[in-house]
């Protein structure tokens, strides 16, 4: 008002008009909103309305694809089917599409898009694209009525590909600009309409509602007939800025609709597209909640919601008649609408919010550029627009981003053979062969993706034509023709249009019609020429898959140009060289790295003792094996009879998720979901028969078997193992499979020779090697009949056969289609997230009771892709009876019919079923799987072949020196150039010629003298070694002095290490099978390779690692010193070593308490002997860092000898088992028995459950607990009585309850009072109970009670809950803790007491970092306690106030340790209370060290965070 005023008095009482544009300052306001136009600059969110599943599917697939080019790259896309009968129309089709996004947002990414909108965290972009499109056919039957994907001619970069970009990609990227004023909206627009606006694109949100339209000053009646606004739909703006719509109406029913208005500024024609604010579609969500959940009603934005919301009733009313809308219909929806209003209104008042107003313009311009690609005629005209000299073809091109500084438009294109005109677009095109010349001319054209040998094209459209000879005049459109008539080819004539609609089979039908023809009132008719109407093309393509059948559409375009290139056939491929393919398989070994590998590793282990092997082994190699940031999950197969490789797989993921919880915190199953890791898995489980005696000297560790090379582990260099060197040679796979699981065996190495890296297409891959498809004798020949094979179709497709003929492999596999490759599997599979969820859902019962058998190959792959009758055939091979495999069939059929449903309805089907992973014909596969084929792959590395070269290249064996040694002193005896030999001593001090190695492969042998030729020793430890051609020495250690080790040709020589350090020495020879002869005593063996494999049953590799190293160490001084075993080395601080042997409690072991320790844990301060030390590795390092006192003599001085002399076993022992119930079972208890010791141990550290304890309220009788066990039936002990099922319960008074199975106490057969006077505690059972098949423990009674002395015989079905009963029960009887005095106060203790004293004098306050209130754990209670942390350590009062002067205690810095989080349970206490009114999850975070635990939380996550960050930089300091 101020400045219409002014202008009028300046201007002498008249108002001055507007100052027009002009056309340079339009252009420029246009070139600078394209500009804007970039692919970060974008909605943060894509909503994509589909016709159907299938047409979600493809634009889910092919706008996660363009992310980064055309979409920012962390775009989510949520690509949704219409799915409402009739049609919603576009106001309830919004909130529905936007419902269905939301569920989508959450199962597939876990994300809370309703929640993001409410907090204003996103901007959301919505297209709807349903529709027939008939005014624009035949071109959205050529994509499978897939509208939204009929193409323009120019190229954008999806993936990896230029591919022509569709019309919805120019919408969204058109659309994009509006993004970055819209935060906290949902933006909806029409998926065929790209709009050019002529005003700045950026502007401030005024409305809760705002709709795009072309404002210009309101008109006279005159000229609002002229300009036929009475036809459209407007939009009319009062000078206040609020705004009303009307459609279709004359001037004077417009002026009296809008007099409510006011003073009307402006008026426009409406572009449809709006903008609603969060408030605003959360209410309209609630408003038409009822029709949404019943999929009801049809409403559109415009006459449903705009108007009704911004005109009076009675104007309404009569504008609604022209939509056979009744005055009682209207006028019932015009109230509704009132009363949302008033809600509505009423509700941002409620929440303080209402600085919007309701509905308003958002101006586009005058002369607006309006590409609307809705019907042929329009389309013809945008895409010829590019072709044209006029400002908006200029300003087009510059839109789809066609730079014209060259003076050319022809992008990614060889014209050298055709002449092109300056007019033309030309994109992505082949034109002409190479060889050919003068192939012809473009003018006037626009062509993307043309492949052609000759062309004449002339004012014509060409996109996605393979054609030999194309002759196109002016005004005609070929569109994804794929043509077959040779030099013929096609003829266009004017204004012809001629598409190609593909099947899924490859076949096309050709569909014409003309420019002149109306698509849609032609629909249902067969227009001259075609073989049905363009309706039957749509009904036909109503179950298409557009995303699959762009792969066909690709590969028949492929096929026909390689058949023109070659002159009609296409053409071979060509032959690799040798030179070629080891160049290939170079690259592929170069590029295995460890950063490279998976992300989580998972080994599945035979026993649980081998399981912590794994998990220290290849934890302690991560950075030279494995990434440095790798999960590592080792877990037991545990599984009465082998589940096969089908349901072990799925049960080793489910056992190693929940381990990657509960030990690192991690959600495994979410991060495969989410594609954010690639997993690896290893079988490892089996006896190894075929493999002995190897596995036996390994304590039955088969995986664990050494290859002739070090690896560094740890800071060590050792043997690598065969699991080791797969794990390696595997990695290369991990960057082609996020979200992937693959699946490996752990013993076979193969070297592909092809590239590795990949790009998935399928839920199921399988690598194979594969080749044409050969004849049947060819077949035979190559006894293909003997082994599992893969075969592909031309599609893509693939399936499984086993074991077949040629003829019979022919009829299976008829369904597949055109067979383009064959070849024998190598078993190893990957799977993606979607389908190996569906696995384990399908088969959560067989997992939960741990029953069945099914393996990868017949169970699952050859059921989901062969046809039944052939499948039931195929299986009664394996002993399955028709009716078997027959159920069997359909169950695996009516589990994929799920999966693809379910894949639909989440928007995700872009994969195929089951594909090939190529890895090459003549593949180098290294399986060491028999001793036999070890002894060929070791041997192999002493050999002069290319294959040898190539496996010295994988194992890291450079020979640029000439020489095969490595970390080895080869002065004193003679070594080939052929011979292997890694980290050995060979010869010692003072000593020369010393024998020689004659191709050979040694590591880490050590011996005074050798005589080596064509043999294999590892891990050998002797003072004189004669070894003969083929001959083999494994983990031995000799004893027999000068007269050492004699080995014939041929013979097999292991030594197995017990706990006690006693070996047994096994023989074999290279003609022995010990699969053949495993239950053989071979002779000058004391026993049989099954009997060694039963007597390692229980063994520890990890434990027993140490022992076999310490022998090594010994025998080998023992050489080096003539007989004696030297004392300890100079060079450590061997009197500091003595210093720690004489700390409180470090004469016995900190957790067994057996005599001499001789290892230490240098982060707790502690010495343990060897056999807990392994127990400790398996812990991990963040628990327990472990060294040896005798072999790491380096380490003891300076600050970690200090420290470990602060703190001693006694002092630790004090603090870290404070609280031991009485009945705990120790490890002295059994010090044979493993599971026993590694229980107390893993307790006492990962779970601290000793140093608190848990009080009971003795008020309150509670169930402490309850179990499913075997109890012995009878009144005595007699073999005659059988073992029950019977539910055991232990209450807090002391009763123990044993009733039948699925009954509770109150229902029980009897009860045992264990508080009874004299009561003997539980113990053990190691009598002739063993038919219990589990694990026993006894609970005899005092004779004074009701049993009369009788004593109950239970049993488990694991150790540790037999231990857990026999603690928990014995606990009972003896009373609550063992009361533990300390011996003496360590000096660690002293500072402590220093630092309280100081803190409370005030002495050290001066560098305080931070203080305030945290919670600690008390007990069972959560305390409020007053911190304060300064440079020293961290102060916490035993008060929530600052006051120095009450109780302190300190916990110093310099021993301290952090654990992020604790279990997350609800916590519920009254401080609790004080801060949050209802359960509260805590955002809780341990301080600990050798002497305390220290359990605090935070009154939120970010507070939490602050005071963690302020801790570990003051550690760090």
């Amino acid at each position: 008002k101020h400045r219409e005023q002014w202008f009028s008095i300046v201007a002498g009482g008249k108002k001055p008009e507007k100052k027009e544009l002009s056309v340079a300052d339009l252009e420029a306001t246009i070139k600078t909103n394209i500009d804007s136009i970039t692919a970060e600059n974008g909605f943060s969110v894509i909503i994509v309305c589909c016709s159907s599943d299938q047409q979600a599917n493809y634009w889910q697939q092919r706008l996660e694809d363009g992310r980064g080019s055309l979409l920012p790259t962390s775009t989510l896309v949520l690509s949704v089917s219409e799915d409402w009968d009739g049609g919603a129309g576009n106001a309830l089709g919004t909130l529905f599409a936007f419902q269905n996004a939301a569920a989508l947002a959450q199962s597939r990414s876990g994300v809370d898009l309703e929640a993001m909108v409410r907090e204003g965290k996103c901007s959301v972009g919505m297209y709807h694209t349903a529709g027939k499109g008939t005014r624009l056919a035949p071109l959205p039957g050529a994509e499978n009525n897939n509208k939204p994907g009929v193409k323009v001619p120019l190229s954008v970069k999806v993936g990896s590909e230029l591919v022509p970009m569709t019309i919805l990609e120019a919408v969204i990227k058109q659309t994009s600009s509006y993004a970055a004023s819209r935060p906290g909206r949902l933006s909806v627009f029409w998926g065929d309409q790209v709009f050019i606006p002529t005003v700045p694109v950026e502007y401030t949100v005024g409305h809760h509602v705002d709709i795009l339209c072309s404002l210009g000053p309101m008109p006279s009646e005159e000229v609002w007939m002229a300009k036929g606004m009475d036809k459209y739909g407007l939009i009319a703006q009062s000078t206040t800025g609020e705004a009303a719509q009307v459609e279709k109406v004359s001037h004077a029913t417009a002026t009296e609709l809008l007099s409510g208005l006011g003073s009307i500024s402006s008026v426009g024609v409406s572009l449809g597209s709006f903008s609603v604010s969060g408030p605003m579609l959360f209410a309209l969500l609630s408003e038409f909640s009822a029709e949404l959940s019943a999929r009801q009603g049809k409403l559109d934005s415009d006459p449903h919601l705009w108007m009704p919301l911004t005109l009076p009733k009675e104007g309404y009313i009569e504008l609604m008649k022209a939509k056979d809308m009744t005055a009682e219909q209207s006028g019932a929806h015009f109230d509704r609408m009132a009363s949302f209003l008033d809600r509505f209104k009423e509700n941002l008042a409620g929440v303080g919010s209402g600085s919007l107003g309701l509905f308003g313009p958002v101006d586009v311009g005058q002369g607006v550029y309006w590409w609307d690609y809705g019907q042929l005629k329009l389309y013809q005209r945008n895409a010829m627009l590019l072709a044209e000299e006029t400002s908006e073809a200029s300003l087009m091109r510059r839109f789809f981003g066609i730079t014209e500084d060259t003076g050319s438009r022809v992008v990614n294109t060889d014209t050298s053979r055709v002449t092109v005109d300056t007019s033309s677009c030309v994109s992505n095109c082949n034109l002409g062969v190479p060889g050919d010349s003068e192939c012809g001319y473009v003018r006037g054209s626009v062509l993307c993706n043309v492949n052609c040998k000759y062309i004449e094209a002339e004012g014509c459209i060409l996109i996605n034509v393979t054609a030999e000879r194309i002759c196109a005049k002016p005004g005609s459109i070929v569109y994804n023709v794929v043509d077959t008539h040779g030099e013929r080819g096609l003829d266009m004539v004017e204004g012809q249009v001629m598409t190609g609609v593909m099947s899924g089979d490859g076949s096309q039908l050709i569909m014409n019609s003309s420019m002149s023809t109306d698509g849609g009132k032609a629909w249902k008719t067969v227009v001259a020429g075609n073989p049905k109407s363009f309706e039957d093309v749509y009904k036909s393509n109503s179950t298409a898959d557009p995303l699959s059948l762009q792969n066909v559409i690709k590969d028949k375009h492929r096929e026909q140009w390689f058949s023109i290139v070659a002159g009609g056939k296409k053409p071979e491929k060509k032959e690799l060289s040798v030179a070629d393919l080891e160049a290939t398989i170079k690259t592929n070994i170069d590029s295995i790295t460890a950063e490279n590998g998976f992300s989580v590793i998972i080994v599945c282990c035979s026993s649980d003792q081998q399981a912590n092997y794994w998990q220290q082994r290849l934890e302690d190699g991560r950075g030279s094996l494995l990434p440095t940031s790798t999960l590592v999950l080792s877990v037991s197969e545990d599984w009465d009879g082998g589940a096969g490789n089908a349901l072990g797989t799925l049960f080793a993921f489910q056992n190693a998720a929940a381990l990657a919880q509960s030990r690192s915190g991690v959600d495994l199953e979410a991060m495969v979901r989410e594609g954010k890791c690639s997993v690896g898995m290893y079988h490892t489980a089996g006896k190894g028969t075929r493999l002995a005696p190897l596995p036996g000297a390994e304590n039955n560790n088969k995986p664990g078997v050494k290859v002739p090379l070090s690896v560094k582990v740890g800071s060590e260099l050792v043997p690598m193992t065969i699991l080791e060197a797969v794990i390696k040679q595997t990695s290369s796979y991990a960057a082609s499979r996020p979200g992937r699981l693959s699946v490996f065996w752990g013993d076979q190495v193969f070297i592909p020779t092809v590239p590795v890296e990949y790009t998935v297409g399928h839920h199921v891959d399988i690598l194979c090697s594969l080749g044409p498809m050969p004849s049947e004798e060819v077949w035979m020949a190559k006894g293909m009949d003997k082994y599992g094979l893969i075969a592909q179709s031309t599609t893509g497709e693939a399936a499984q056969v086993e074991k077949v003929s040629h003829a019979t492999a022919t009829e299976l596999l008829s369904g597949l289609g055109s067979i383009s490759s064959v070849g024998v599997s190598l078993g190893s599979f990957s799977v993606s997230g979607p389908m190996l969820f569906a696995l384990l859902s399908e088969f959560s019962a067989e997992l939960s009771a741990r029953q069945g058998k099914l393996d990868s190959d017949p169970h699952l792959w050859m059921p989901l892709t062969l046809p039944k009758e052939g499948y039931i055939e195929l299986m009664k091979a394996k002993d399955m009876t028709a009716e078997q495999s027959g159920a069997h069939f359909d169950r695996m059929a009516s589990f994929l019919d799920r999966f693809k449903e379910n894949l639909a309805g989440v928007g995700s089907g872009s994969l195929g079923l089951f594909g090939p992973v190529d890895v090459g014909q003549g593949v180098y596969w290294w399986d060491y799987g028999q001793l036999k084929l070890y002894q060929r792959n070791a041997m192999l590395l002493a050999e002069e072949t290319s294959e040898a070269s190539l496996m010295r290249r994988f194992f890291g064996i450079t020979e640029d020196t000439g020489s095969r040694v490595v970390n080895t002193d080869t002065s004193r005896v003679t070594v080939d150039t052929s011979s292997c030999v890694s980290n050995c001593n060979l010869g010692v001090p003072g000593d020369s010629e010393c024998g020689y190695v004659r191709g050979s492969v040694l590591c880490n042998v050590n011996c005074k003298y050798i005589e080596a030729e064509g043999c294999i020793l590892i891990n050998v430890t002797a003072e004189r070694i004669c070894a003969k051609p083929g001959s083999i020495v494994y983990n031995v250690v000799d004893t027999h002095g000068e007269r050492g080790l004699d080995m014939v040709e041929g013979q097999v020589m292991t030594g197995v290490m017990s706990g006690d350090g006693s070996q047994l020495i096994m023989n074999s020879s290279m003609s022995t099978d010990g699969g053949k002869a495993w239950k053989t005593v071979v002779a000058g063996n004391p026993k049989s390779f099954e009997d060694v494999y039963k007597s390692n049953s229980t063994a520890d590799p990890l434990s027993l690692q140490n022992v076999i190293k310490d022998k090594h160490r010994e025998q080998w001084f023992s050489i080096v010193a003539g007989g004696k075993v030297p004392e300890k080395q100079e060079g450590g601080d061997v009197n500091g070593i003595d210093r720690i042997l004489n700390v409180a409690g470090n004469d016995c072991c900190v957790d067994c308490g057996a005599a001499n320790p001789d290892w230490a844990s240098i982060n707790l301060g502690i010495l343990m002997c060897v056999v807990c030390s392994g127990v400790h590795r398996s812990m991990g390092t963040h628990i327990t860092k472990v060294r040896s006192l005798a072999l790491d003599v380096e380490c003891w001085k300076g600050e970690l000898l200090e420290f470990m002399c602060s703190v001693g076993n006694a002092s630790f022992n004090a603090s870290w088992e404070a609280c031991v119930p009485k009945g705990t079972r120790r490890p002295q208890t059994n010090p044979s028995n493993a599971v026993l010791r590694n229980y107390f141990i893993t307790r006492k550290y990962q779970k601290r459950a000793f140093m608190f304890n848990d009080d009971i309220d003795e008020l309150k009788v509670v169930t402490l607990k309850t179990q499913e066990v075997r109890k012995l039936g009878g009144k005595d002990s007699s073999m005659f009585h059988k073992w029950q099922t019977r539910n055991l319960t232990l209450t807090s008074d002391g009763k123990l309850y044993y009733s039948k199975s699925g009954a509770g106490i109150a229902d029980s057969q009897g009860i045992i009072y264990l508080k009874s006077p004299g009561q003997p505690p539980a113990d053990f059972e190691f009598g002739p109970k063993k038919d219990s098949k589990g694990f026993t423990f006894n609970i005899p009674t005092t004779d004074r009670g009701e049993h009369n002395g009788r004593t109950f015989y239970f049993s488990c079905d694991n150790e540790v809950d037999c231990i857990d009963w026999i603690e928990i029960i014995s606990s009972m009887i003896l009373g609550k803790v063992v009361p533990i005095s300390k011996r003496i106060i360590s000096p660690l203790e002293l500072e402590v007491t220093s630092l309280m004293r100081e803190f409370q004098e005030g002495t050290n306050n001066s560098s305080i970092l931070r203080e305030g209130n945290l919670l600690q754990k008390v007990g069972n209670a959560w305390t409020s306690r007053y911190c304060t942390l300064t440079a020293e350590a961290l102060f916490v009062s035993d008060s929530d106030k600052h006051d120095s002067a009450r109780n302190i205690t300190a916990i110093p810095l310099r021993v301290l340790y952090m654990d992020r989080a604790l279990p997350r349970d609800p916590v519920e206490s009254a401080a609790f209370a004080q801060w949050h009114p209802v359960t509260y999850e805590a955002a809780t975070f341990a301080l600990w060290g050798p002497l305390s635990f220290h359990a605090l939380a935070a009154k939120s996550e970010a507070e939490k965070n602050e005071w963690i960050a302020v801790v570990e930089g003051a550690m760090k300091k």
